[in-house]
């Protein structure tokens, strides 16, 4: 369900030409092309607006994962019902169409702003959980001992070093408290 801008190719042609006709102070432009060139900024102020929406709106359909969808169902279902109204009852000359188009893109870029903050925040909760692992709580004496393999090293090598055990259990559990209570701060924020 990608939408794209329905602004006909020949009106943006005919802006651009009656720009260089005026440009090269021509006399002979047609009235009804001079008529339309007046909303040249208007137009321009629509059309950059509807592509900024249209962009931001296909980016949280294309990455929008199947468990996130529920989650932003109303608000995508309310943006949908925005773009339809749009597309069946609306024209570039309907009265108050540029503050529809600047309402709909403040939906839109309020929606993809939230899902990508969302997703920022996952990003970081997974990265601070991975330092979880990369160091284990407990090591074995032959860990410890380079360059030698569990064959070379004797059986006593093999033990748990419990030399130090509190004040590495201590320092582990500082950690996992500390990362987690920033976990908890990113998953408040994605409320």
């Amino acid at each position: 369900q990608l939408i794209q801008l329905n602004f006909h190719p020949q009106l943006e042609t005919v802006l651009r030409e009656v720009r260089y006709l005026e440009i090269k102070d021509r006399k002979d432009i047609p009235q009804a092309a001079l008529e339309i060139y007046k909303e040249n900024d208007t137009f321009l102020s629509y059309i950059n607006n509807l592509n900024y929406t249209i962009t931001s709106y296909n980016k949280i359909r294309e990455t929008i994962a199947e468990v996130e969808y529920p989650l932003i169902e109303q608000q995508l279902q309310a943006i949908d019902h925005q773009l339809t109204d749009a597309e069946n009852k609306l024209t570039w000359s309907t009265s108050g169409i540029g503050d529809y188009i600047l309402r709909t893109r403040t939906m839109v870029f309020d929606l993809e702003q939230r899902l990508q903050k969302s997703k920022n925040n996952i990003l970081e909760i997974q990265s601070i959980m991975a330092t979880w692992s990369k160091s284990p709580l407990y090591e074995r004496a032959s860990a410890r001992v380079s360059g030698t393999t569990e064959k070379q090293a004797g059986s006593g090598d093999n033990l748990l070093i419990l030399a130090d055990l509190d004040e590495r259990l201590n320092k582990r559990y500082r950690e996992i408290r500390e990362a987690g209570e920033r976990i908890h701060g990113l998953v408040e924020d994605n409320r």
